[in-house]
């Protein structure tokens, strides 16, 4: 049996013991690989979906302020580079 109970600080756990380090070796491939596979599975489910509508917002957001926006004089002593002074 792999899984071993212990108690440790008064708590009852169940982990994974045992003298067969392949065989750990292998549950710890299968678990990095789940991960990754869930971590692709949610970056298309989630994460894509929601930069496309942010985008789609921002790119509304953009437009409909840019007709709102009024031209901004400049003085022309604002304007001179640092060489001229």
């Amino acid at each position: 049996d792999l899984w071993k109970p212990i108690v440790e600080d008064g708590i009852s756990k169940r982990v994974i013991v045992s003298d067969h380090v392949i065989l750990l070796d292998v549950l710890h491939l299968v678990y990095v690989a789940i991960v990754i596979a869930l971590a692709a599975i949610t970056y298309r489910i989630i994460e894509q979906p929601g930069r496309r509508y942010f985008n789609r917002f921002a790119d509304g957001l953009a437009t409909s302020r840019r007709g709102q926006l009024a031209p901004v004089a400049s003085h022309p002593s604002s304007c001179q580079s640092q060489e001229s002074r």
